[in-house]
């Protein structure tokens, strides 16, 4: 299905499969995956000690996509951070809300984001929860106010 739909609209990228941790966290099956030529998604704080461990017994490198997607508290974010500044090139933080930005300012290297949006419908109670991604009608200002240039 990837293949058809590049070809339909000349897509040059390339498609990279990332493993979500929280489908298994058994080490046999992840290794196993990573036998594939894939990359790792993320989800809670504790995934990212996974990441520090198969890096360790050289299961993924510095290269390797990590997409860090899930609602982030402190100690995930922190570990988010410690990842980037320790050189892994290719961690992508999934920011789900504006706020989300604030827990990167200690990362001294430039690195990549990612930005959840959240489905069209308008949620039907008088408050908007964050944790499933930002607004559509959001994104462009707060990408031209806090991320562009830097």
């Amino acid at each position: 299905m990837f293949a058809a739909a590049f070809k339909k609209h000349k897509y040059t990228g390339k498609y990279n499969y990332c493993y979500c941790t929280k489908s298994s966290h058994f080490s046999f099956i992840v290794e196993e995956a990573l036998k594939h030529d894939i990359h790792i998604e993320t989800s809670y704080a504790y995934d990212i000690d996974i990441i520090n461990k198969l890096y360790s017994r050289r299961k993924v490198n510095k290269e390797t996509f990590i997409i860090c997607n899930g609602f982030k508290q402190k100690p995930y974010t922190s570990r988010i951070s410690k990842l980037l500044n320790t050189g892994f090139k290719n961690v992508i933080p999934v920011l789900d809300n504006k706020e989300e930005l604030k827990a990167y300012k200690n990362v001294k290297v430039p690195f990549k984001l990612g930005i959840r949006v959240a489905a069209e419908e308008e949620p039907n109670f008088p408050f908007y929860t964050s944790r499933l991604g930002m607004r559509a009608k959001d994104i462009l200002e707060f990408y031209v106010d806090q991320i562009e240039g830097l």
